[in-house]
């Protein structure tokens, strides 16, 4: 499995990857506490788009000049928008966990 950052924004997670991240998650959340957790993954999140836009920017300005074609482009956004889908689908189950874990439901 790439865990590195870059595999952030470029595609989504498969199931084993959404489990580990739970996992992994869900400890670190017990660990700096729910606020803390979900201002550090709002940053991340924030700065994985930058990094998405700031990529695509390059691709569609390449040396050669001819840039994205209209397909690649659309490509493009339907990953940004389902990277941001899975983001807050994330940070939903972890909210839930802890909401339970809080207060024993």
């Amino acid at each position: 499995m790439d865990f590195g950052p870059y595999s952030a924004v470029t595609r989504v997670w498969n199931s084993s990857e959404w489990e580990f991240q739970l996992d992994f998650h869900r400890r670190y959340v017990e660990f700096i506490g729910y606020e803390a957790w979900q201002s550090e993954i709002q940053n991340r999140h924030f700065i994985m788009m930058e990094i998405f836009d700031q990529v695509t920017s390059a691709l569609d300005c390449t040396s050669a000049g001819a840039g994205m074609t209209e397909q690649d482009k659309s490509l493009r956004r339907e990953l940004c928008v389902r990277l941001s889908i899975q983001h807050f689908q994330f940070m939903k189950m972890i909210q839930d966990v802890e909401f339970a874990r809080k207060f024993g439901k």
